[in-house]
């Protein structure tokens, strides 16, 4: 029994269709993975300003140390 090209084509049709599936999980993953990266790129630097060395701002004069 030979297989009919409407056969093959409803084939194609869903290998493409599953490829594009799989595509907009990998852009899905990335994406997550961007935001996940600013988050933490954000609140380390944040830790670093909230808690980091205070430089004292008063100017230097004799009676100030």
């Amino acid at each position: 029994m030979a297989i009919g090209w409407k056969v093959l084509f409803g084939y194609a049709v869903i290998c493409r269709s599953v490829v594009m599936e799989n595509l907009q999980y990998a852009a899905d993953i990335a994406l997550g993975f961007l935001s996940y990266f600013i988050c933490i790129f954000v609140f380390i630097n944040l830790w670093g300003y909230v808690y980091g060395e205070v430089t004292p701002s008063l100017p230097d004069i004799p009676g100030n140390r």
